[in-house]
């Protein structure tokens, strides 16, 4: 059976293959991709994430294709305008956008099926979100992507409505391939975290960005520790990608013993505090698809969730929903939680793997005709003026 060669576009990818949530999609996704006889996996990668590559991943040296090192908003533009002599070089049947980014069209590859994962809109959303750089650049860059893509794999359904939201042509090209939880955290053992230990504590999971809004529950946590005087709040995650959110007090409840914050935790750090929390807390302005929100309710972990779309869809049913409008609702609802026994189990492990994710990717390839030269259509802002095409 021939093989289908996909170049992934991992520029992302990080040392260590942690992080966020798109980082993890890409490692998952390309660890199932590289598990299948019908797929011949490539990597456009940063040369400092060789090494996990090749060790946690098991692709092949040769089919690793480290860029000259540079910055992420750089690495990401390569992608977008300079790849197309990598992309003849393999001679690549599939290039696969896994974060933002597709490399712009040319008459050159028009054989080559441009499948783009979208997780979120945020770009055009809340372009505030992002540092300077990324705010001028990526939404041109991100909605030309989007344009070019022959197949446009949304996160959720709430990612789709924000896409046919704001470019309502592509509805044809677009369909749902939801995300699935990782394994890592189901079968990793536990590895308690010494500041959390012997406390009763609510648990946020997310970077700093603003729209986790993790500020939010710190603002009413003096009202929650009134009600329960010992209530103590953790902060699990990296800082933000973009602008961070200032949280104004925070040291000062660290220094009462009201808040922690361990910060980046390893797998099974994490995995003990959805284990030990009495009640995990997702007050998101927005997302694309709620990844916490699974990983909570998979682990029997109670959650309270803003009314945010793709949180409500990753929620299923299962989540206490709270508008973000109503403070009071929410103290209530913490305190509750944080004064009732937690349930001897509420997990629900979920069915769906990432080998599901991959399968489906690869079905929409495979049904995906030979697409023919891209339609003209006027350049939009970025590419005018970022670069030309490899």
């Amino acid at each position: 059976m021939s093989r289908a060669r996909w170049l992934v576009l991992g520029s992302h990818i990080p040392p260590d293959g942690g992080l966020g949530g798109m980082i993890r999609y890409t490692v998952e996704v390309t660890r199932s991709l590289q598990q299948r006889s019908d797929v011949e996996v490539h990597v456009h990668c940063r040369p400092e994430a060789v090494r996990f590559l090749l060790r946690d991943l098991g692709i092949s040296p040769h089919r690793l294709h480290p860029s000259a090192p540079s910055s992420t908003v750089a690495a990401s533009l390569a992608e977008r305008f300079t790849i197309g002599r990598l992309m003849q070089r393999i001679d690549a049947d599939v290039v696969f956008g896994s974060k933002q980014l597709l490399p712009r069209a040319s008459g050159r590859d028009r054989d080559v099926v441009r499948l783009l994962t979208l997780h979120d809109m945020l770009p055009l959303d809340r372009p505030g979100d992002f540092g300077l750089a990324k705010r001028v650049l990526l939404p041109p860059a991100y909605r030309r992507s989007i344009n070019d893509a022959d197949i446009i794999a949304c996160v959720s359904n709430a990612a789709q409505d924000r896409l046919l939201a704001h470019e309502p042509q592509v509805a044809a090209r677009a369909m749902v391939v939801a995300n699935a939880m990782s394994s890592a955290l189901t079968e990793v053992e536990p590895e308690p975290i010494a500041e959390l230990a012997d406390r009763r504590f609510a648990l946020i999971v997310g970077d700093r960005s603003r729209r986790k809004n993790a500020g939010f529950v710190v603002g009413l946590w003096p009202e929650v520790r009134a009600r329960v005087p010992n209530a103590h709040l953790a902060l699990v995650g990296p800082p933000g990608w973009g602008r961070n959110e200032d949280i104004p007090g925070t040291q000062a409840m660290v220094d009462s013993g009201a808040l922690s914050e361990p910060g980046r935790v390893s797998d099974g750090q994490l995995r003990w505090a959805y284990d030990n929390a009495e009640v995990t807390l997702c007050p998101s302005l927005l997302e694309g698809f709620g990844l916490p929100v699974l990983e909570a309710l998979s682990l029997g972990c109670p959650t309270i969730i803003s009314q945010d779309p793709a949180q409500v869809e990753a929620a299923d049913g299962r989540a206490t929903i709270v508008d973000l409008a109503s403070p009071d609702r929410w103290v209530d609802a913490i305190a509750e939680h944080l004064t009732a026994k937690r349930p001897a189990s509420t997990a629900d492990q979920p069915c769906r793997t990432w080998d599901d994710v991959a399968a489906e990717l690869v079905a929409a390839v495979s049904a995906q005709a030979p697409p023919g030269p891209p339609p003209p259509s006027p350049p939009l802002d970025g590419d005018a003026v970022l670069g030309v095409d490899g």
